[in-house]
């Protein structure tokens, strides 16, 4: 596989130094802002859990900036008008700044999307839909913090840091 020019996303690489880098610790550095709101919170555990397993950068390398939102839309309506499925679309910009002089490094914009059901309108299934549109809504949550993942991960990969020694 090697002679077709393939390498592994999280394989160690070796900069014009000589020096041995790896994508996890790229990510490792990065310091994820505080993001508001409930759906905000959720994202940014997701984000530590993905980029920072070992805790939050002591010396950060970079700063990630993310907004999120999120909007339901019905897709389908019973005979009597009420709305039995939804798609809960979440869309997240992001923004990764350098440590020194906050330059922008890398800026992307990310859409996924969940369908969920609310089932019966009887009070006997209320918690059911409730439960589905708060799962749906952790679905999509993690989703795109699975795709920033491998973004930072492919950024860092064409554009190590170098570390200053």
């Amino acid at each position: 596989m090697g002679g077709c020019g393939f390498e592994p996303l999280y394989g160690p690489h070796s900069t014009s130094t000589g020096e041995q880098l790896g994508v996890e610790r790229s990510l490792a550095g990065i310091k994820i802002a505080p993001l508001p709101k409930r759906e905000g919170q959720i994202l940014h555990n997701y984000l530590l859990d993905k980029l920072n397993p070992s805790g939050e950068p002591l010396d950060p390398q970079a700063h990630l900036q993310v907004s999120v939102s999120l909007d339901k839309y019905s897709i389908s309506v019973r005979k009597d008008g009420t709305t039995q499925r939804f798609n809960m679309v979440a869309t997240a910009h992001l923004i990764l700044r350098d440590k020194e002089n906050k330059k922008i490094l890398y800026t992307d914009t990310i859409k996924r999307t969940a369908s969920f059901s609310l089932g019966d309108t009887t009070a006997e299934f209320g918690y059911a839909g409730t439960v589905s549109e708060t799962d749906a809504k952790r679905r999509t949550l993690l989703l795109i913090a699975e795709d920033m993942q491998v973004m930072l991960a492919t950024y860092y990969k064409k554009w190590p840091v170098v570390s200053e020694k």
